[in-house]
């Protein structure tokens, strides 16, 4: 009886390593990983951002309140960016009334692609900005500018969250196309 459970054992071997998918000549499947931008377009090619700010601001400035809502359109192409960006504002004066202003940019915004811990990631870099305010009264400053501008987003679920600069509160979400 020990020489026929030997016997078997090689046999039992040599079974069980080609039912379990031993070389049968084929080659292994190659798994092909998706491109960060592949990956964040898949989900949309339009994002949107709004950011909602209020601030107290002390005398001599002639604003006591200032409320900004800033709302950023991102529309992502092949290798390239355009950004429309809207800035609404508020500027509650001491001497009494409301200024309410609207200033517009709409601007190509640079694009880079990359990893961040695993994760999608997207760098963007918008350029340095100035417009004219359009206001219902006379503004505080005729003028709205912005510095150059560049951040790191990580997609995650379905948003891309700003992780650096680490006071970047921007959030993109899909927008419905």
């Amino acid at each position: 009886m020990t020489r026929s459970r030997c016997g078997l054992l090689p046999l039992g071997l040599l079974v069980l390593g080609s039912a379990c998918g031993g070389n049968q000549g084929e080659r292994p499947v190659t798994v092909a990983k998706e491109s960060a931008e592949a990956e964040v377009t898949r989900i949309s090619t339009v994002w949107i951002s709004t950011e909602v700010e209020k601030s107290l601001l002390s005398p001599p400035s002639p604003i006591s309140v200032r409320a900004q809502t800033r709302t950023s359109r991102l529309e992502l192409e092949a290798g390239a960016g355009h950004e429309e960006l809207s800035i609404d504002e508020q500027f509650d004066l001491r001497t009494g009334g409301t200024v309410r202003c609207r200033t517009r940019f709409e601007h190509t915004v640079n694009l880079r692609w990359g990893r961040k811990s695993g994760e999608a990631a997207l760098e963007i870099t918008r350029p340095a900005l100035a417009a004219a305010r359009s206001c219902d009264g006379a503004p505080p400053e005729s003028t709205l500018s912005e510095p150059e501008r560049r951040a790191l987003f990580v997609l995650g679920s379905d948003q891309l969250t700003a992780v650096e600069p680490a006071l970047d509160e921007r959030i993109y979400r899909p927008a419905a196309e």
